[in-house]
């Protein structure tokens, strides 16, 4: 079985602290992030479901992104991600990098 987790309507700053007591504990099952309502991401809530997404893969499981928005899916490719990029994990440009 898994986790699904409802995000905020915008993941910015004041967000963080919820995003991440939702998610530490439960790396260890894949996890849904639903965005059915999210409209805006930062750059720091972002970066808390990159390492959700990658520890997760570390560990055998998976986190996908559902009922992404065009807004959202806007934002992400502005910052060089796509939905399909953050459940792998990172960015074709930090593997480039590495």
């Amino acid at each position: 079985m898994g986790l699904t987790v409802r995000l905020d309507r915008k993941l910015d700053y004041r967000a963080l602290g919820s995003l991440l007591d939702q998610l530490r504990p439960e790396i260890g099952q894949d996890i849904v992030l639903d965005a059915t309502d999210t409209e805006a991401i930062g750059a720091p809530a972002l970066q808390i479901i990159l390492a959700t997404a990658k520890s997760c893969r570390r560990h055998g499981f998976s986190l996908t992104l559902t009922a992404v928005r065009d807004e959202l899916a806007d934002q992400l490719q502005h910052l060089g991600l796509s939905v399909s990029a953050i459940e792998a994990g990172g960015s074709p440009l930090e593997k480039a990098w590495a």
